[in-house]
């Protein structure tokens, strides 16, 4: 599948959060928000790379070594740390699109309503 192959190649080059990973294919498959898309995604390639490495596929590994880095794909951790039998330190993850900011959208959309606290609206659009 195209998507998949693009995911790859992105993952392969910058570390990205499940919300701009789905971002970047949100043109497919309506009614999903851009997280659970992108974390949708990289399940996929960790599954089919789990496949592969059963198979004695070594270029696997590299694919969910990038899922694990690049992606923060918990299960890419979790698998690698099965198949190598070594425990892996979690590094520190900054996604190269929103440097993790929609993991604080909470936190902004609360800082933004205090500060509109004194003005009068009825809505209010992030």
């Amino acid at each position: 599948m195209e998507a998949l192959r693009k995911a790859k190649k992105i993952l392969s080059k910058y570390p990205i959060c499940d919300f701009c990973l789905g971002r970047q294919f949100a043109l497919l498959g309506y009614g999903i928000e851009n997280r659970m898309r992108g974390y949708a995604i990289k399940l996929l390639l960790a599954m089919e790379a789990h496949r592969k490495s059963l198979a004695g596929n070594k270029q696997a590994i590299n694919l969910l070594k990038k899922l694990a880095f690049n992606g923060n794909l918990e299960m890419a951790y979790y698998l690698l740390e099965k198949l190598t039998n070594k425990k892996l330190d979690r590094k520190e993850f900054t996604c190269y699109l929103c440097n993790n900011n929609f993991q604080k959208i909470e936190q902004l959309a609360e800082k933004a309503s205090e500060k509109m606290s004194k003005y009068e609206y009825s809505t209010f659009l992030v």
